[in-house]
C-alpha cells in the first residue's frame, strides 16, 4: 500500500488520479494544495513549456471535481450590478461588491494587521448604524 494520500479527503487508495489545471492564472491564489508541474508538449514542429498545477485525488474525488465543473459550466452565473462603483478583482476577475461586503472582504485579508481590521471594522460598523 502507497504512502500518499488524497489531497482532498486523506484517503490512502492506491490508485490515485491527477488532476491537472492550467488556466493561465495563478491558481495557488486559491489557497488549495496545488503543485506546480512544467510540462512540455511538442507541437508542430515547436516545443511548448506550460505551468500546471496539479491534485492528487482519489476516484471519488475526481468523480466529484467532475460533477462541479459540469454544474459550473450548465449555470453560469448571471452578473449582480449592484451600483456602488466598488470593484474587486477575484481570482482574475473583475467584480463589483457592496460597499458592506468591500469592508468585510478587507477585514478578512487585514487579518495579520490589528489596525487595518481595527479601521475596516470600525468602518464596517458605521455602515451598519447608517442602515
Amino acid at each position: 500500500m502507497t504512502e500518499e494520500k488524497c489531497q482532498r479527503c486523506g484517503d490512502d487508495e492506491d490508485d490515485l488520479r491527477t488532476l491537472w489545471h492550467a488556466c493561465l492564472y495563478a491558481m495557488n491564489e486559491m489557497d488549495l494544495p496545488f503543485k506546480e508541474q512544467l510540462l512540455m508538449l511538442h507541437v508542430d514542429a515547436s516545443n511548448i513549456t506550460n505551468n500546471f498545477y496539479t491534485l492528487r485525488v482519489c476516484k471519488k474525488c475526481r468523480s466529484d471535481w467532475m460533477i462541479a465543473i459540469k454544474n459550473w459550466f450548465e449555470n453560469p452565473i448571471p452578473q449582480e450590478e449592484k451600483g456602488t462603483g466598488i470593484y474587486i478583482r477575484e481570482f482574475g476577475a473583475v467584480k463589483e461588491v457592496t460597499q458592506e461586503e468591500f469592508y468585510l472582504r478587507q477585514a478578512k485579508k487585514s487579518k495579520n494587521d490589528a489596525l487595518d481590521r481595527e479601521y475596516y471594522a470600525s468602518a464596517l460598523g458605521s455602515l451598519k448604524e447608517d442602515i
